[in-house]
């Protein structure tokens, strides 16, 4: 019998809800509390820190001197800016170090200007990457939310085995006492 607090075992099966994604407008999320496991809803966007950041957050640009000259955006106007992020080399071919801009589908494999004319001439479908992500944008949107959601359904399955474990451990221990 599951005790209040207790998480049910249709939670960690997890049992899928019926979402409507469709409706859903694009939300952008606190970096600095998503570091930390918060799913915080960002007011603005720090263009020197290049992130987005929730109420709370962003506070350290008034308080802070160092911090005062940075550029903030309402968060909703993010979208039409260009985010850049440090790839740490992983955005540059391996073979030639040119930045990667074509994704191979044939070969499922990224590629620079020179594979892709040189290695995956032959294939079928080498599309650039950039004209693919703006038209993916909601359906980047739609893996976020349904990465969250399989997050949190794994939690719950750690949680009810751990949970399940100790329960076993103890009827196995007062089986002992009782034999």
């Amino acid at each position: 019998m599951a005790q209040r607090g207790d998480i049910s075992q249709q939670e960690a099966a997890g049992q899928e809800e019926n979402v409507d994604l469709t409706s859903q407008v694009l939300t952008h999320f606190c970096q600095p509390c998503s570091n930390n496991s918060k799913e915080t809803t960002a007011d603005v966007f720090c263009l020197t820190c290049k992130e987005f950041q929730c109420q709370d957050c962003s506070n350290g640009h008034k308080t802070y001197s160092f911090m005062k000259n940075h550029k903030l955006f309402d968060a909703s106007a993010a979208p039409e800016m260009t985010i850049a992020y440090d790839m740490n080399g992983l955005d540059r071919c391996g073979k030639h170090d040119k930045l990667v801009k074509f994704f191979c589908m044939d070969d499922r494999k990224l590629c620079c200007s020179t594979c892709a004319i040189i290695e995956h001439r032959k294939c079928f479908c080498v599309d650039e990457i950039k004209k693919n992500i703006a038209s993916d944008q909601s359906d980047i949107n739609t893996l976020k939310v349904n990465i969250n959601n399989l997050k949190q359904r794994s939690e719950a399955a750690v949680r009810y085995s751990i949970h399940s474990e100790k329960n076993l451990q103890e009827q196995v221990k007062n089986l002992f006492e009782h034999l």
